[in-house]
């Protein structure tokens, strides 16, 4: 059982697009002017306020957040942000695969979440609303490789919680293909995406992360930056630079935030399912565990590093590939 109110306050700096209530806070930055209302995300259902049946053209003055638990003065309609006592975690790119499997893992562990997407927008609505029943959630769309949509999304989580304690870099876009024939633009895409939209991240969220006592940021990277892959050459040198931008902030960062790395090898994804059978049989027989990884063991080790038992690491790079990185 929870009920949603919609918390007061300003427009972000971007402009704010069409609210939507749906078990968990939906919204999405824009940029001023350009930000435009999402009617198909308000479909009629039976027995659903009136309010929220039509789209209105004009945005709502703030998001929607879904508090399930929270005492009696906190579910009703309030205009000063919400407080909350429980840690709070971001994880971009989190409304499907290994992001998805993060935040479901975050949520059992206690955390109020932050959900965001870029095109994902009816995974990260059921997202939100599902695990609204667990926690506190909020499902926000931005492109984190856009500077101006990361900072936005970051004065809205301090608008709204006032706080964060985690931040999961896991937004990414892998663009395969012979490098010869490689287009200069899918290039800067995944260069943009992977690496720059996890420094953006760092760099915006940062205040708020040393106002948690020991901030966590744990980014994704890829066994690939370690052995390569000859099809995904840029996806290859992205995540080479998580390794590094890890390692820097690790030292820039300390002692206030803890700055960690997972690499995955070939989990068992829709990503690496797309991949064709010939594929996914030859890695697996190249694994010394036969076998793809899941999205779950992922996101287990991610929950380890953002806990109190990784209170000494940081730095370092976890891999999580079955030993096929040993070949």
């Amino acid at each position: 059982m929870h009920e949603c109110f919609r918390a007061g306050g300003h427009l972000v700096r971007t402009g704010l697009s069409r609210f939507a209530c749906r078990g968990g806070a939906h919204f999405a930055p824009g940029r001023g002017k350009g930000a435009h209302p999402h009617p198909e995300t308000i479909a009629p259902e039976k027995g659903r306020p009136a309010r929220f049946q039509k789209p209105r053209a004009r945005p709502l003055a703030g998001p929607v957040v879904c508090c399930p638990g929270l005492p009696g003065r906190s579910r009703r309609r309030m205009d000063a942000k919400l407080t909350t006592d429980i840690p709070v975690a971001l994880v971009t790119g989190g409304a499907r695969g290994i992001g998805r499997s993060i935040a479901e893992q975050l949520a059992d562990d206690g955390f109020g979440l932050v959900i965001n997407y870029a095109r994902s927008e009816a995974d990260a609505t059921e997202l939100a609303e599902r695990l609204a029943a667990r926690t506190t959630t909020m499902a926000v769309q931005a492109d984190v490789s856009d500077r101006a949509a990361v900072q936005g999304m970051a004065d809205s989580v301090r608008d709204r919680f006032g706080r964060l304690d985690v931040l999961v870099n896991n937004a990414g876009v892998t663009m395969a293909g012979d490098w010869r024939s490689l287009d200069p633009a899918e290039w800067r895409r995944t260069l943009d995406v992977n690496l720059t939209g996890s420094f953006n991240c760092i760099q915006a969220f940062t205040p708020l992360l040393r106002k948690a006592g020991v901030g966590r940021i744990v980014n994704i990277g890829s066994t690939y930056a370690d052995i390569g892959g000859a099809p995904i050459a840029a996806y290859s040198a992205a995540k080479s630079g998580i390794d590094s931008l890890t390692k820097v902030f690790a030292k820039e960062l300390a002692p206030d935030i803890l700055v960690n790395c997972v690499a995955p090898g070939n989990i068992d994804t829709e990503m690496t399912r797309s991949a064709g059978e010939d594929f996914v049989q030859t890695i697996i027989e190249q694994t010394p565990l036969r076998r793809l990884g899941a999205a779950v063991e992922v996101a287990k080790s991610v929950a380890f590093l953002v806990s109190d038992a990784a209170g000494f690491i940081t730095g370092q790079t976890l891999v999580i590939d079955g030993g096929h990185s040993l070949r």
